[in-house]
């Protein structure tokens, strides 16, 4: 008999989490919808705030549970590091009929976004970062994660996203305010191979 197993190589890494009302209350939430509203650059599209609303007192327990969660997804990596240090982390604020155009997060090693406020229609969408996924696409007799090229999740109220920062990512059209918050974290330690020329403390 012939065995067969089956493996996932070079697998993009994505979690998903919820915060439950013990986590952040609605409280909470109304404060940072107020003050996203309230602070964002309204000559822009999307509007956004300045990036270092994890300083903010507002933002406090969102900015625990982001860490803490961010820990889980680092551990699950195997990489070895000094600590997580956020860089930057910011209030998104889409009007009806906006989008966030397709786009990664430089400098940074990973990103994530939690929703505050959703109609529940819109979907954040990550790309095959893989350029030779789409040299042959052969017909699907079912959509899968194995052979889709666009994965679409949807932009929860209460939910949040971590993945590489280099993974490209869109949010379609949204049919009502749509507010978000961004955020972007770097691993210091030491990157690459001991005498290898490519190693560097960070």
């Amino acid at each position: 008999m012939v065995e067969s197993i089956g493996k996932l190589l070079f697998a993009t890494p994505l979690t998903i989490f919820k915060c439950e009302p013990e986590d952040l209350s609605k409280l909470d939430r109304i404060n940072m919808i107020s003050y996203i509203q309230q602070n964002s650059n309204k000559n822009k599209s999307p509007r956004q705030t300045a990036s270092d609303l994890y300083k903010l007192s507002t933002f406090r327990k969102l900015y625990d549970v982001i860490m803490k969660q961010c820990e889980i997804h680092i551990k699950g990596l195997e990489y070895e590091y000094d600590k997580l240090d956020m860089v930057s982390m910011w209030g998104n604020y889409l009007t009806p009929g906006k989008y966030h155009p397709e786009h990664t997060h430089p400098n940074s090693f990973i990103t994530g976004v939690f929703y505050l406020l959703s109609s529940g229609r819109t979907h954040i969408e990550f790309s095959d970062p893989r350029a030779q996924a789409g040299v042959l696409v052969p017909r699907k007799t079912k959509e899968t994660e194995l052979n889709s090229t666009i994965i679409a999740c949807p932009c929860t109220e209460g939910s949040g996203y971590i993945f590489p920062s280099w993974l490209q990512h869109t949010v379609k059209t949204t049919p009502k305010d749509r507010i978000s918050i961004s955020w972007n974290i770097i691993l210091r330690g030491e990157y690459g191979q001991p005498n290898s020329l490519q190693n560097a403390h960070i």
